[in-house]
């Protein structure tokens, strides 16, 4: 499959995706009975925001435009690993435009949802971390690929029991997303959001960032090193003490979308491999 056409695959995947998390939501709102800025009426169904359809003054066409820019920053993030594998003048330039034009759309999707007055510049912050995220997940990717190959040369021991020794390099990766990411988003959510609901603690990071980067990761070290158990369980681990300093024990479902979604990426890298090496042997 040429680039062109995987990074085509790839948007739509994530277009597609982000269109079925907003609709989960809308069914979520639905059942709980929850209604932010009069998203959902108590009671009654809907496909699109109620500030958003008195903006357009149309329930369809507000529903067309909300799934359109739902659909063009899903598209955005399902090629977020694709520019960066060019050299180092094109890799700081592909990041670098992409950063800037899925911001754009993240600030669209806001002004879209009515959620500007919500402090709308608080959503650039897990926006970063993500990125960061996904950069720092690049990154150990890359040295975990270095040290395939020392093994591949001799230079490095075999596996280690229970495959630790090859868990290790995402150790950090996983003391970000579980410890540094939870506490800058219950801070900012205590200071801009300070009396309404944590949108970004108690929605956007266990629904979303957890699910996506738990996924992500996980198939990125099985794709790498094959299946390792004690990634999702390192995930699990670390996450629950921060759920009761941060939260309570309500809250740990969080920990166990984490450690679901990163077992689930690992299971699927691990199998990916596996279909990989045995293609390559067979004849």
């Amino acid at each position: 499959m040429t680039e062109k056409k995987k990074l085509l695959v790839r948007a739509i995947i994530g277009g597609v995706t982000a269109k079925l998390l907003l609709l989960g939501f809308w069914v979520w709102f639905h059942l709980t009975g929850w209604s932010p800025q009069g998203t959902v009426p108590v009671g009654d169904f809907t496909l699109a925001a109620g500030a958003t359809v008195a903006m357009f003054g149309s329930y369809w066409l507000a529903v067309v435009v909300e799934f359109t820019c739902i659909f063009a920053l899903g598209a955005s993030i399902g090629i977020a690993t694709m520019p960066f594998a060019d050299d180092t003048r094109s890799l700081l330039k592909d990041s670098f435009v992409h950063f800037i034009v899925t911001g754009a759309l993240v600030l669209l999707n806001a002004w879209v949802f009515c959620l500007l007055d919500w402090g709308w510049r608080l959503l650039l912050i897990p926006y970063t971390l993500l990125y960061l995220l996904i950069w720092f997940g690049r990154w150990v990717g890359w040295y975990v690929e270095v040290a395939q190959i020392k093994v591949k040369l001799g230079l490095a021991p075999a596996h280690s029991p229970l495959k630790w020794r090859e868990t290790l390099p995402y150790l950090p990766f996983l003391l970000v997303l579980c410890i540094v990411l939870p506490i800058a988003l219950v801070w900012a959510d205590l200071f801009f959001f300070a009396g309404s609901f944590p949108m970004l603690s108690g929605l956007l990071m266990p629904y979303i960032l957890f699910p996506v980067v738990g996924l992500c990761s996980g198939i990125s070290l099985g794709k790498r090193q094959g299946f390792c158990v004690l990634y999702p369980v390192a995930a699990y681990l670390l996450y629950v003490p921060i759920v009761f300093w941060l939260f309570n024990y309500t809250a740990l479902f969080h920990a166990d979308l984490l450690f679901t979604f990163a077992l689930i990426g690992n299971i699927i890298g691990a199998v990916h491999r596996k279909c990989k090496q045995d293609k390559e042997v067979s004849p």
